[in-house]
């Protein structure tokens, strides 16, 4: 069924589109988080132009807290640290398709091929108008404050989630934000009791890997930023003398 909706919406008209997402509101959440229908949620927002009904209708419903209880909860947590959740963040915010298409499988490649075209005249027509990397770009800004919200406020939860690690990172790379890296280098030294489940994060099986590729996107970027900013310098200036 959800592969169904996903080909609806690659291949349907506009008017098509806008149902489909009118049928979707309340049920976003939920359905990212479902183990099958979170291919239909990404398809719907990886070939929708319209960027802007789409977050009024779909996204919008990700940014409010479903845990009454837990109100200073970043919002979205649940999908970062979700397995299908998570594919919606890691869709969107990789800035080439080389970083983006690690992080899906054979089958949720093949629904998500690129530039889906239905016959015309004889002429194949793109289903979609919008360049992928715009539609992108639009996405991920409409949730750029409650994605560095997130990681500002789950570090730790994050660096020992497999799903969360892969989020944290990429939103590192995309909003490269000082109160981010200071959030994540605070929960690397982050106290544990010994009776608490927790392991350190530099022993954590998860958290020491996501340090360390963190480590290496300051070494392989080709961006100029500010070295008293970046994650390596401040883990540095926090952890010297305690490294060896």
């Amino acid at each position: 069924g959800a592969r169904v909706v996903a080909e609806c919406a690659a291949y349907g008209t506009v008017k098509d589109r806008k149902n489909i997402m009118r049928s979707l509101k309340g049920y976003t959440r939920s359905s990212l988080l479902h183990r099958d229908a979170y291919i239909a949620v990404l398809r719907l927002a990886d070939v929708v132009d319209d960027t802007v009904t789409l977050d009024k209708n779909v996204l919008v419903e990700l940014q409010e807290n479903p845990d009454a209880k837990n109100k200073s909860d970043s919002p979205i947590l649940d999908l970062a640290l979700s397995e299908t959740g998570s594919k919606l963040f890691l869709m969107l915010l990789p800035k080439n398709d080389e970083a983006r298409l690690k992080y899906f499988d054979p089958y949720e490649l093949e629904v998500l091929h690129s530039n889906p075209t239905i016959l015309e005249k004889g002429e194949e027509v793109p289903t979609s108008k919008k360049n992928p990397d715009t539609r992108r770009m639009e996405l991920s800004q409409h949730l750029r404050v409650s994605l560095v919200d997130l990681c500002q406020k789950h570090a730790g939860e994050l660096l020992r989630s497999t799903s969360g690690g892969k989020v944290l990172r990429e939103v590192n790379r995309a909003f490269s934000n000082a109160e981010v890296i200071k959030s994540i280098v605070k929960a690397c030294d982050e106290k544990v009791d010994d009776d608490d489940e927790k392991l350190p994060i530099f022993e954590d099986p998860v958290g020491h890997l996501v340090v360390k590729h963190l480590l290496t996107d300051d070494a392989e970027s080709g961006e100029e930023k500010e070295k008293s900013n970046s994650f390596s310098t401040l883990l540095y200036t926090k952890f010297k003398g305690k490294l060896m």
